[in-house]
């Protein structure tokens, strides 16, 4: 037994071993992430890293998200000046990333769930950029209106859409994207972050084409819906139409990737 838990940690490292050089440079309290980010431990933990900034997690899953955005940099490095919409802000990994490393941005992050909304609040407070990072605690969906918020078993990872029969839900508010820019007056969205498992197609085909023209850039993790006749391909058409060029893909699984768009007439 002793034997063959040894050979499955030594299995798992290998795995991981090239982001460890960049885990330690960058966490001060990098044995506890690293842990958690193998998926050894399934701990919360306050994360401090060396450039000052500070992410309190929930579970141990969260360090992927932070591996993700701070480490690997799936979402890009974000331009000072910038206004960003985050939807699907989770714990706040990706606000906070926005906030500390672009100067002069604001960002309005969108979270339904309440327990992750909540550690969002802390990482906001944390950092002290309450004056740069507004948050929400609301859904994004095609038009404001009552939803159910299907819950995911062994992640935070939940969706507007259900994977199972008899999945556990909850009851949220959602508003739409053409509803964040008019009742926050925003002029202009730099860059547009999209995570919402599977989300993203409804949410960006009720945009209206005004609203449309006001946002630079779309940096998304796509989740297919095959059964809702939605995919990656189908939405890159409907962006091109829209005004968009695809600058970066990326799949990671057999149905999600990350996919970069930027407006070509701003």
């Amino acid at each position: 037994m002793r034997r063959n838990m040894s050979e499955f940690i030594s299995t798992r490292a290998l795995l991981h071993v090239r982001y460890i050089p960049l885990i330690i440079s960058s966490i001060k309290n990098w044995p506890s992430f690293l842990l958690n980010y193998m998926g050894l431990r399934d701990s919360e933990e306050i994360y401090s890293f060396r450039s000052g900034v500070k992410i309190k997690t929930r579970e141990g899953i969260d360090a992927a998200t932070i591996m993700v955005v701070f480490l690997k940099k799936d979402y890009g490095v974000i331009p000072d000046n910038s206004i960003v919409v985050d939807i699907g802000a989770n714990i706040g990994v990706f606000a906070i990333y926005a906030a500390s490393t672009a100067r002069n941005t604001t960002v309005y992050a969108f979270e339904p769930a309440k327990d992750s909304f909540d550690c969002l609040l802390r990482n906001v407070k944390l950092n002290g950029v309450e004056r740069v990072v507004h948050p929400f605690n609301l859904g994004v969906s095609a038009k404001k209106e009552k939803r159910k918020l299907f819950l995911a078993s062994l992640s935070p990872f939940h969706s507007l859409y259900s994977r199972s029969i008899n999945q556990e839900f909850i009851s949220i508010n959602c508003i739409s994207l053409n509803d964040i820019l008019e009742q926050n007056k925003i002029d202009r969205v730099d860059v547009l972050k999209v995570d919402c498992e599977g989300a993203e197609f409804e949410i960006l085909r009720g945009l209206s084409d005004g609203n449309f023209r006001r946002i630079k850039e779309i940096r998304m993790e796509y989740h297919n819906q095959h059964d809702r006749r939605y995919s990656v391909s189908e939405l890159e058409t409907f962006l091109e139409q829209k005004g968009f060029k695809r600058v970066f893909f990326r799949e990671f699984l057999d149905q999600a990737g990350n996919i970069w768009f930027r407006q070509q007439f701003v």
